[in-house]
């Protein structure tokens, strides 16, 4: 009989070190996220916070050289140079917004974790 429990216990433990390793590196994985998604958090806030400043400068600085064309276009009668204007800001308009859209599609959060996990899949 005590063979018999000795040779069970022999069967179980590598079973239990498999099962303790498992957790370990979930847990391995859980606190690599866990930091990612903190220092993601914070670049995104970062960078939110720099492009509204930028966009704001930049609003700013449109609508004065605006203002001033249109003033200038006015007096000489010249609506065709506000025309171009016009065309000038859309262009520019849709040039940001292809530029922000690819930017978007291409940006892939959490790149460790997502290799990481890869690993173990292989594994």
């Amino acid at each position: 009989m005590t063979d018999e429990a000795g040779v069970s216990g022999d069967r179980v433990a590598p079973v239990q070190e498999l099962a303790h390793t498992l957790l370990r590196i979930g847990r391995n994985r859980r606190d690599l996220f866990l930091l990612e998604a903190r220092d993601e958090g914070r670049v995104c806030g970062q960078l939110l916070l720099l492009a509204g400043g930028v966009a704001l400068c930049v609003s700013m600085a449109v609508m004065v050289a605006t203002v001033t064309v249109v003033a200038l276009c006015l007096e000489a009668g010249r609506f065709d140079l506000l025309f171009g204007l016009v065309l000038i800001q859309l262009a520019g308009a849709l040039l940001a917004f292809r530029e922000l859209l690819r930017r978007v599609r291409r940006w892939r959060p959490f790149p460790i974790t997502r290799t990481e996990l890869g690993k173990d899949v292989a594994w």
